[in-house]
């Protein structure tokens, strides 16, 4: 049996966040990480052209101040996502590509976009900054789904359409998550307007880096490849079980996804409403895709190398060219449904499909990539899905309090649980930075 103040289970972002704030205030940690690397939900590698390739998650924004700090903590350095030049759009089966903010839509199909952000900023106003579960307004949301709630509040098919292809982003079928599931990641952004800034920036070395240097800056304290089975809690703190170890602790944060702190057994069992929580929250499924060039050659085209599309099996593409512009590369996501059709694919199968998709939006060179990579985040068995996990109708309501109440001594963290930027990279920071200075109050 070993011994430490705190066991943190999980060292994704969330974790890390957690650890190293204990760590500056010297209390003794130990960080149990059931896969074979750190990050989590998070990995970059480089290629042997010393390409940053982002499997994981990629982006940051101006309002995400902890991941930013961390970043300057740490030395690294951030690249403007590329924007210049002409967005393509695959809409209708009809290719545009259009310079500015606004999709190729009718007036009507803007107009009714418009409508609804403004509806969608009344709301999150509305909704409490804490305990939203407690709210009418929130109860009221809470018993549509989302796409049910798009049907309802939008007036033109097209608006909802496209109002739609934006919230795929979330990765799961818009019938599984509730409104409100959906508006409170608003919230908790800030607002439409700052969800829209999340993406204007990412690490030039890769996000991984970040939790590679925190994860040394800790290294006597993490164990990778080391799954824990059990816990077991009471008024005298925490016994942690691992295959081959021990761990006693006065208080533990699980730091992993709902679904994943699910999988652990607990003595005595958890009250029924946290169960519920982790039983019922529905992982996403995503597919990221990484096509590197000799250049960005559609750059020269006058293109920003940016799509949406309402047709095929991918979604979203991205222009994540190191800043040098000395290799093209596209960032290619397919989410959902669209992402589990892709998987079921085999493998070359599945890359001729992505290729095809990509010369029809770009044109026959972009069927040429001089690299291809892939990753399906639902094949990671201690994660089994990306970017986030999300709830069904009525059950933030009704369960949604023991997402983050602790429980004796034991915390919870996870984007899932997160405050501020919910979903998103700095979210898990957020929610570890919660949980630790929730660790720390009750030790004093």
């Amino acid at each position: 049996m070993k011994e430490v103040d705190v066991v943190i289970v999980g060292a994704g972002f969330a974790g890390l966040s957690a650890a190293w704030e204990l760590t500056k205030r010297k209390v003794n940690i130990a960080v149990i990480e059931a896969m074979d690397r750190v990050g989590g939900r998070v990995h970059s590698f480089q290629t042997k052209d010393a390409v940053t390739v982002d499997l994981g998650a990629q982006w940051i924004g101006r309002h995400q101040r902890r991941i930013r700090a961390l970043a300057k903590e740490f030395g690294l350095p951030l690249v403007q996502t590329y924007t210049k030049g002409k967005t393509t759009y695959n809409l209708r089966g009809t290719i545009e590509k259009i310079e500015g903010e606004h999709p190729p839509l009718s007036s009507e199909g803007l107009s009714d976009l418009f409508q609804l952000k403004g509806k969608i900023e009344r709301l999150v106003a509305e909704l409490p900054e804490q305990d939203i579960w407690n709210s009418s307004l929130a109860k009221e949301l809470d018993t549509y789904n989302l796409d049910a709630w798009i049907q309802t509040n939008m007036f033109t098919e097209e608006g909802r359409n496209f109002f739609r292809l934006f919230a795929e982003v979330m990765c799961v079928e818009l019938s599984e998550p509730s409104a409100l599931d959906f508006l409170w990641c608003v919230k908790t952004s800030g607002g439409f307007q700052r969800i829209l800034t999340a993406e204007e920036e990412w690490f030039s070395e890769g996000s991984y880096t970040l939790a590679l240097k925190m994860a040394d800056a800790m290294k006597d304290h993490i164990y990778v490849s080391t799954p824990v089975n059990r816990i077991e809690y009471g008024k005298n703190g925490v016994l942690v079980f691992t295959e081959e170890q021990v761990w006693k602790a006065k208080k533990v944060i699980v730091a992993v996804p709902p679904a994943a702190s699910g999988r652990i057994e607990y003595s005595p069992p958890l009250p029924a409403g946290r169960s519920m929580i982790t039983e019922k929250i529905n992982q996403s499924s995503v597919i990221k895709m990484i096509l590197i060039y000799d250049k960005p050659f559609w750059r020269e085209e006058g293109l920003n190398g940016h799509a949406q599309c309402d047709r095929g099996l991918i979604r979203l593409v991205a222009d994540s060219s190191p800043i040098d512009g000395r290799k093209g590369v596209l960032t290619v996501l397919s989410g959902g449904r669209y992402a589990k059709e892709l998987a079921q694919l085999e493998k070359q199968h599945r890359k001729e499909t992505v290729l095809k998709e990509i010369g029809l939006l770009f044109g026959p060179k972009a069927e040429q990539p001089i690299e291809f990579y892939e990753k399906d985040w639902t094949e990671e068995p201690w994660i089994r899905g990306g970017y986030a996990a999300h709830f069904p109708p009525e059950i933030i309501t009704s369960f949604g309090e023991w997402l983050y109440q602790p429980i004796g001594p034991i915390h919870w963290a996870s984007t899932e649980t997160a405050d501020e930027w919910k979903f998103y990279m700095e979210g898990a920071i957020q929610s570890g930075e919660r949980a630790a200075k929730e660790v720390l109050n009750r030790f004093t």
